[in-house]
């Protein structure tokens, strides 16, 4: 709690004791001045008891209650016992106090000392004696009870609202924070996938250059090609992340890549030096966007390893369609992705992927040589 937090609450503290300290006296005045002139001075005392112990009333309800039960009842010992409107207000203010700020039990047993204080001063009294005037006398201070209790329930209810908005705030808040870091996590393996592939193909086409370009400028050129259109795609797919990060809503976007851009992504790494064969069985079910670019990341990172640990080699690409699900089988004839397990953010990724939609991911060397990259992605609802 902040300290002006806690300034607050002690001056309101402060300024209900004033207030009760006030009350109190001006009930004094009163009914003191209301008492007959010859009134004995342990009467007064015990008037002056009943209303002087109203000014804890807030900080001690069920104690100002008995208290004002008991000197009530004491001035009943008198010979006439007084009854001024003075000290008829402390009673129901007594009544009032105990029932709005204490619990049930605690309320209901301080309405019961004060109506045995009120029998107690009113047992000989000419006016009031007998169950009659026990009960006129009493039905003021419960119905005032009935006020205070009301009050309470009501102010527990507020109490108990302000608490769930403050806990669906912090819910909320909680929530936002989950997004952002879910979104950081999206972009950070759309960065990875996007950047890993393209500069990967940037730099064994670039190698490629170097090596035959003395002898074959012909095939240098066309790898040089191949640089420039990695090189603008990943430049056109870093704007567009960066505008994600920067919450450009205005910038126009660039469309996911799909299942249907697979051939082209073969294409390239196939331009690469990667010789990639491509299989698609069974009939294509309609999938979501997230689940479709999981898939052709997945597929991407798979070629990506490949291309950069199993050369020389070749690969293949097996989209299986069944009805519920998706199969996605990478393989190639290298001996060299094993390394990519180590700790790399690739694999990582892929399993980040499949864990968002429920899928499977199985990843590792095959028995006779290669690497293998198996994933099943549940379709989901249909779009």
């Amino acid at each position: 709690m902040s300290s002006g937090v806690l300034s607050q609450a002690r001056s309101l503290a402060a300024d209900r004791r004033l207030v009760d300290g006030t009350l109190a006296l001006l009930l004094t005045v009163m009914a003191q001045g209301q008492l007959p002139s010859g009134t004995s001075s342990w009467v007064r005392a015990a008037m002056l008891v009943t209303t002087g112990a109203l000014a804890w009333r807030r900080q001690a309800p069920l104690l100002v209650a008995a208290t004002v039960a008991a000197s009530v009842a004491a001035m009943g010992l008198s010979t006439d016992p007084p009854s001024v409107f003075g000290e008829y207000l402390a009673v129901m203010l007594a009544s009032y106090t105990v029932a709005e700020q204490s619990p049930l039990p605690t309320a209901v047993g301080g309405l019961l000392l004060l109506i045995l204080g009120i029998v107690g001063h009113d047992w000989r009294s000419p006016e009031f004696a007998g169950v009659s005037g026990f009960v006129s006398d009493s039905t003021i201070p419960v119905v005032i009870w009935l006020v205070g209790r009301a009050v309470h329930v009501q102010r527990g209810r507020a109490d108990r609202s302000h608490d769930l908005i403050r806990q669906l705030e912090s819910d909320r808040a909680g929530l936002a924070e989950a997004a952002i870091a879910e979104e950081r996590l999206r972009l950070a393996r759309e960065l990875h996938d996007v950047v890993t592939h393209s500069i990967s193909v940037i730099v064994i086409q670039a190698q490629g250059a170097q090596r035959v370009l003395p002898a074959d400028p012909g095939q240098a050129t066309e790898a040089l090609r191949v640089i420039e259109h990695a090189g603008r795609s990943t430049l056109t797919e870093m704007r567009r992340l960066l505008g994600l990060l920067r919450d450009e809503t205005t910038q126009p976007r660039s469309p996911q890549p799909r299942l249907d851009e697979l051939p082209h992504l073969i294409d390239r790494v196939t331009a690469a030096g990667l010789p990639v064969s491509f299989v698609c069985r069974g009939n294509p079910l309609p999938l979501d966007a997230g689940r479709e670019l999981s898939a052709y990341r997945i597929v991407q990172e798979a070629l990506t390893n490949s291309l950069k640990y199993a050369k020389p080699a070749t690969a293949e690409v097996l989209l299986s369609w069944h009805d519920d699900s998706l199969e996605l089988d990478v393989t190639d004839t290298g001996h060299g992705q094993v390394a990519a397990t180590g700790g790399g953010r690739g694999l990582v990724g892929m399993r980040e992927r499949m864990e968002t939609y429920g899928g499977e991911l199985e990843t590792g060397p095959m028995p006779n040589g290669g690497f293998r990259v198996w994933c099943r992605i549940p379709a989901g609802e249909q779009q």
